[in-house]
């Protein structure tokens, strides 16, 4: 039999204050015995509830003293304190610069391409389609006329006197030729003599160039022919520039009319006031390419008195004179060139 020292409050229901507390036991539960002892009946069991702390002491085999502190029970309140961390999506903000775009103008030579400045040269280039050609001949060099200005060019990367360019820029010197690229044939003998035009059945010559638009800058595409006997040059124009195409603007030049010669159309002018002036004869229907006939031309010339039946052949030149490009770099390029003599 277990026994608890409690405090009887009343018959029908064993009752017991323990510290504050009121404790009531049933009467079939537990038997109170005196003022604060109750006997369990055999089989049953006793709750004993405190509002304060509970201590047994006085345990033995079958009796113990249950005390109900007069000490609030320590209550310790566990708080957990959850962190939510919110973490929002970055925010990508893109912003579109529009590019800047500069623009650079530059005149790269290729490698191995050949080049020399203005007033550069070139060895001699033997040259198939050209008569009498050989290292010694033929060559294609820049001309500085006289006073110049111009600066660029001349690339010859086939090493050919057929096909090479030249890139050149001039601002307006007054109309005054300033240069003449150009692929020279000398017909000049060791002996410094020169080869009777008269000797000659047909010299012709064939050529395909590129030039810059007719808008821009005074140039002229022309054979330069040098012969023996007459002291100054006889100058074939196959194609010019606006402004020096124009009747207008020759540089002075006197026009001494039209002629047709081997079906074509030219304006023959002249410079200079002596006996043996230069003479220039202009294709009406400028060309980018075509065959002109030399002899014929040549042949006209002495036919009219221009020049006298006894010239010879000193040499015959192709390119372009320059006098001015408009203050920007324009480009020449000579893509096939032939001369035939016989």
């Amino acid at each position: 039999m277990s026994r608890l020292r409690l405090k009887p409050v009343s018959t029908a229901f064993a009752g017991f204050v323990l510290g504050a507390s009121i404790f009531t036991v049933s009467s079939a539960l537990a038997v109170s015995n005196n003022s604060n002892t109750f006997t369990i009946r055999a089989g049953s069991s006793l709750n004993v509830m405190c509002a304060n702390a509970l201590t047994n002491t006085n345990v033995q085999k079958n009796s113990e003293t249950v005390t109900c502190g007069s000490t609030p029970k320590s209550t310790t309140t566990s708080t957990t304190t959850i962190t939510t961390t919110t973490t929002d999506p970055p925010t990508t903000t893109t912003t579109t610069v529009p590019p800047t775009t500069t623009t650079t103008t530059t005149t790269t030579t290729p490698s191995g391409a050949n080049c020399v400045p203005v007033g550069g040269s070139f060895p001699g280039y033997a040259t198939p389609g050209i008569s009498q050609s050989s290292i010694y001949t033929t060559y294609v060099q820049y001309q500085d006329v006289g006073v110049t200005n111009l600066t660029g060019t001349m690339c010859d990367p086939a090493k050919s006197g057929a096909a090479w360019y030249f890139s050149g820029n001039a601002p307006n010197n007054g109309g005054a030729v300033q240069a003449f690229p150009d692929v020279q044939q000398l017909f000049t003998t060791p002996q410094n003599t020169y080869p009777p035009l008269s000797g000659f059945n047909s010299i012709t010559s064939t050529f395909n160039a590129t030039n810059p638009p007719d808008s821009q800058g005074n140039w002229e595409q022309a054979y330069d022919i040098w012969l023996g006997g007459y002291s100054n040059d006889i100058m074939i124009w196959v194609n010019t520039s606006g402004e020096r195409g124009a009747s207008s603007s020759y540089g002075g030049a006197t026009i001494d009319g039209q002629a047709t010669i081997g079906g074509v159309s030219y304006t023959l002018i002249h410079y200079g006031s002596s006996a043996q002036p230069e003479r220039m004869l202009v294709l009406n229907t400028p060309e980018n390419s075509g065959t002109v006939n030399i002899k014929a031309a040549l042949d006209y010339l002495v036919s009219i008195g221009d020049i006298p039946s006894t010239v010879g052949v000193s040499e015959i030149n192709f390119g372009w004179e320059i006098c001015h490009t408009d203050g920007q770099t324009l480009n020449y390029a000579l893509n096939s060139y032939g001369l035939s003599a016989s």
